[in-house]
């Protein structure tokens, strides 16, 4: 357990907030003035799109994710990829929207 001398650390924190509970209030505020005026701009540099946050563009699931959506022709989120065995040849590929002989339209 954390010490600070002879109390534990939470016990002089919860000593300080009790005895100095307005001191405590202005500098939570003060901090939460700084947090806001420091990490404001920070939001006009952030994006919404998955494909340019935190992806390694030469990473596998990447180039995966960018050969499949060029196959289907439109973006892949969300949707749910269904790998079937099967002992002969298929039904052709359809475009969006569109049946493949004998099945559902692939349109989620």
């Amino acid at each position: 357990m954390l010490t600070y001398g002879s109390e534990t650390v939470l016990s002089a924190i919860s000593r300080l907030v009790t005895t100095h509970p307005r001191r405590v209030l202005v500098a939570t505020v003060v901090f939460l003035a700084l947090a806001i005026a420091l990490g404001a701009p920070v939001t006009g540099q952030l994006s919404v799109d998955p494909d340019l946050d935190f992806v390694d563009p030469q990473s596998e699931s990447n180039v995966t994710y960018d050969e499949l959506r060029d196959a289907v022709g439109r973006g892949l989120s969300p949707g749910i990829i269904v790998l079937v065995a099967s002992d002969g040849p298929g039904p052709q590929p359809s475009r969006p929207g569109e049946a493949a002989p004998g099945g559902r339209p692939d349109r989620v």
